[in-house]
């Protein structure tokens, strides 16, 4: 320090400066998930959150923030969560961060977050809350669709003979609402019903499939007559595979053709083999005879 001193000069000598050493940062990033999965969609119906665990991770203070669909932070906790709430409806993602003294912002973008700021993150978990009949919230299910005298999934049947088809099918599975449903082999419906019930001895000879489709709720795009199968909508419904059905019609016998069959004749052939056999003999015998007795002419 210059003492004051009139006509007296005064210099100031240098004084030490201490370099100043940024803080050593010793924030680390563990990771989050549920059993594993890291995109989980459960019915928000059911339960009010979903359980979580965080593995490593180090530093001061702790906590994790949920973004929205553009990254954007919109809220902050502080602790480490043991289950995560997501409003019904509606699809969240989580970060846990290891901080030490800094807290991620509201608003701020996670992009924007990096080793400077010695603020950790782990990985993203996503987590969706169904409800109604979205999503896991959706209970409809097929296990199996078939024949039921032989559990087979295909059948050749013959129309038009006067006999009946009729068959019944069986199913195994879940929802509030099955609906039965006939296509053509281009997946055109010609068919509604609501039991598993069929007769096509009256039906045009081709292929058909047989579906079955079970579904919550109301569907967005019902099957009718006329429409595809293809342009079912709804927000929770199950199609089944198909049972194929094969319509033969029936082969009237020609009577000047008769078959044969395994290349083998029946009773029946033989004896039109025989009689022709006969005819041919008869007739060849007759026109040598005739041959034979005719007189020259002089």
């Amino acid at each position: 320090m210059c003492a004051e001193a009139t006509g007296a000069s005064c210099t100031l000598s240098a004084l030490p400066v201490s370099e100043v050493q940024p803080p050593t940062c010793s924030a680390s990033a563990g990771k989050i998930s549920s059993d594993g999965r890291t995109e989980i969609d459960f019915c928000g119906d059911d339960a009010p959150g979903i359980a979580v665990q965080v593995v490593g991770g180090s530093g001061n203070s702790t906590g994790y923030i949920s973004v929205d669909a553009d990254g954007l932070i919109r809220s902050t906790s502080f602790g480490i969560p043991d289950e995560l709430n997501v409003c019904c409806g509606f699809t969240t993602t989580f970060y846990v961060f290891w901080s030490d003294g800094t807290v991620p912002e509201f608003d701020t973008n996670v992009t924007d977050i990096d080793s400077s700021d010695c603020i950790a993150l782990s990985n993203p978990i996503t987590i969706t809350a169904s409800r109604g009949t979205q999503g896991a919230c959706c209970k409809a299910s097929v296990t199996s669709f078939t024949i039921a005298d032989d559990g087979a999934t295909s059948r050749t049947i013959t129309v038009g003979d006067g006999q009946s088809n009729e068959f019944e099918t069986t199913t195994t599975s879940a929802g509030d609402n099955a609906t039965y449903i006939v296509t053509d082999s281009d997946g055109n419906i010609t068919a509604v019903s609501d039991n598993g019930i069929y007769n096509f001895e009256n039906a045009t000879p081709g292929q058909c499939n047989i579906y079955l489709l079970v579904f919550d709720g109301v569907l967005n795009f019902a099957p009718q007559e006329g429409r595809n199968i293809s342009q079912l909508v709804g927000q929770c419904f199950v199609l089944s595979d198909p049972i194929i059905i094969t319509k033969e019609t029936v082969i009237t016998p020609d009577p000047d053709n008769p078959p044969i069959v395994n290349g083998i004749p029946t009773m029946g052939e033989w004896l039109l083999i025989s009689f022709a056999l006969i005819l041919m003999i008869f007739g060849t015998v007759a026109m040598k005879e005739y041959v034979v007795w005719v007189p020259k002419k002089n």
